[in-house]
């Protein structure tokens, strides 16, 4: 199969503070990938040193290898990647980038060949696992402060 990866949108979700780089805890990195047909893979790059700012320019660099490269290459666009990158290996802001382009790219072929991703890397392990949610800062909107606040909203 050949689908290009057309375009790619870089989102910073989370408050943002005054800090240039906001801290990681309050931030999300997502990375949409979009492929030539109009099908649409999402990864998280965690922002990792603390800052967001550093993993923000990591998905850029990566974004460059990436795009219109066909996304059933993924071992291919990552060998690519690799070859292209200096820093890869002593740097947590790379590794988180290119993180969020495979699984973004895996989400792609998830939905093209009518799987879930984790029959595509080997078959399920878990029946069930076990969710983390951390939203009781103290910035938190008042509906997303607990678990039972949310559930008596419901």
């Amino acid at each position: 199969m050949d689908s290009k990866i057309s375009s790619v949108e870089i989102l910073e979700l989370g408050e943002k503070g005054r800090e240039i780089s906001s801290p990681w805890s309050s931030t999300i990195l997502l990375v949409r990938l979009t492929t030539s047909d109009g099908t649409v893979g999402y990864g998280e790059a965690p922002p990792t040193t603390l800052m967001t700012l550093p993993v923000k320019e990591s998905l850029r660099e990566v974004e460059r290898v990436f795009s219109g490269k066909n996304v059933f290459n993924v071992e291919r666009n990552v060998k690519e990647f690799y070859k292209h990158s200096f820093y890869l290996s002593k740097s947590m802001e790379a590794t988180s980038a290119l993180s969020a382009f495979e699984i973004a790219s895996w989400d792609i072929i998830g939905k093209k060949l009518g799987a879930p991703i984790y029959d595509l890397m080997g078959g399920q392990i878990n029946d069930r696992i076990r969710a983390y949610a951390n939203a009781g800062t103290r910035t938190a909107s008042p509906p997303l402060r607990t678990s039972s606040t949310r559930q008596s909203r419901s």
